[in-house]
């Protein structure tokens, strides 16, 4: 699709994964879906490494597992489900301003983790059964595309994964469920245990809206309330935009942020902007007078002066690419929920004229049997300070940063000095 590929990365104790094949597809790990070939491709087939503009990368599809426990008999560690309530606690920020309790994370239990034997990490099935029988009896959805985030140790392997309530199937009564293994270094030549379900009625699954926004999942006797997490889609107070820019969405990233998807409609491009009118879970440092880095996020953004200070999502770690942890940007958290509001598609189809008459309104492919969805990671990705530094520089000599920026993985050719 003439997309130019790029990886990402970032370390990171919260991180999801996505794996992505070598040619044409990948396979979205922590999202648990399927992608386009991306930046920079690795030898193992395993490794994600994420496309140009990201835009035919998968949200949905399906997705991953959650944290055991032990028990003297059964091997399986008590403190899983902890864990798994742990990592689910992750952003645990509420547009109100309210802040969740602080996370602790027992070394002991992780080693219990690691030596324990079951659930079958290869079975998707049993896997899902001990994900939904250690949820609590209600849980938040903090991230927009609908993602329940869980992570678990088992066997001596991490695995990483969702169960998804998305947009179009649950109303089928379908949950989306899939988990894969988690590599620290994504490079290593090595072979991914990969897993996906999507368990629906015929398989004992009752999934229910109790309310807007509010839904009961039922598996074997045990019943979980979902609470997904309700966005207010107005444009941002705490700066104005500028000419030709429409606010499009808000959204919820599973890095804990929150942002602002603005168009603009001269140049027909996208681009994030740091919504900090909700609770920011970042320290920044100064790369220079200008930008600024987030220590646990590895999110760099460019001061804008001239509009009111705001800060534009202008680059990520390539490592985060690759791994597919909760630090790879906003581009797969779009606000499903508020579809009819945000008019995505409208928007896709402005700055991609290629998907013209080829996509629904969340930005599904409707020519393909794979699933895939438009990404827009509309920002660009480094290495290093100085990679990172090479490319803000390119980006303020050219025509439009904002521009340079938003197409930084597009397959087009981008705007030169």
């Amino acid at each position: 699709m003439g997309l130019v590929p790029w990886p990402f990365t970032t370390k990171s104790a919260a991180a999801a994964l996505k794996l992505v094949a070598r040619v044409t597809v990948c396979f979205d790990a922590k999202n648990a879906g399927l992608c386009t070939p991306t930046t920079r491709v690795s030898t193992d087939p395993g490794v994600h490494n994420v496309v140009a503009p990201t835009w035919l990368m998968n949200s949905d599809a399906v997705i991953p597992p959650r944290v055991p426990r032990r028990n003297q008999t059964n091997g399986i560690p008590k403190w899983m489900g902890v864990l798994g309530c742990l990592f689910l606690l992750m952003s645990h920020f509420v547009s109100n301003g309210a802040q969740g309790e602080p996370l602790l994370i027992l070394h002991e239990r992780l080693v219990e983790g690691w030596l324990s034997q079951q659930p079958d990490p290869t079975d998707p099935q049993a896997m899902f059964a001990y994900v939904v029988a250690k949820l609590p009896d209600e849980v938040t959805v903090y991230p927009s595309e609908n993602y329940y985030y869980f992570q678990i140790q088992v066997s001596g392997r991490a695995f990483w994964g969702n169960l998804r309530l998305a947009n179009g199937m649950r109303e089928q009564g379908i949950v989306s469920f899939a988990y894969a293994e988690f590599l620290e270094f994504p490079l290593a030549t090595t072979n991914r245990l990969v897993r996906s379900w999507l368990p629906g009625k015929k398989d004992g699954v009752v999934l229910q809206e109790t309310a807007p926004l509010d839904w009961r999942l039922t598996y074997r006797g045990k019943s979980v309330r979902f609470r997904l997490h309700a966005l207010r889609q107005e444009p941002p107070t705490r700066f104005a935009l500028g000419p030709d820019e429409t606010f499009v969405m808000r959204t919820f990233d599973e890095s804990g942020c929150q942002f602002f998807l603005l168009f603009h409609s001269g140049r027909k491009h996208f681009f994030w902007v740091l919504n900090e009118e909700e609770p920011v879970p970042d320290t920044f440092d100064p790369v220079s007078d200008d930008l600024l880095i987030g220590r646990r996020t590895g999110f760099a953004y460019w001061v804008d002066r001239a509009r009111s200070q705001r800060r534009v999502l202008v680059a990520i770690r390539k490592a985060s690419a690759q791994r597919n942890d909760y630090f790879d940007g906003p581009f797969d958290q779009l606000a499903d929920n508020d579809v009819e509001k945000t008019r995505i598609a409208d928007f896709i189809q402005k700055a991609y004229p290629i998907t013209r008459g080829k996509i629904d309104k969340y930005g599904y492919w409707t020519n393909r049997t794979d699933y895939q969805r438009v990404g827009l990671a509309c920002y660009g990705s480094y290495d290093s300070l100085t990679e990172l530094a090479e490319f803000m520089a390119r980006a303020k000599v050219a025509p439009s940063l904002l521009e340079f920026v938003g197409r930084a993985q597009d397959g087009r050719k981008r705007p030169k000095p």
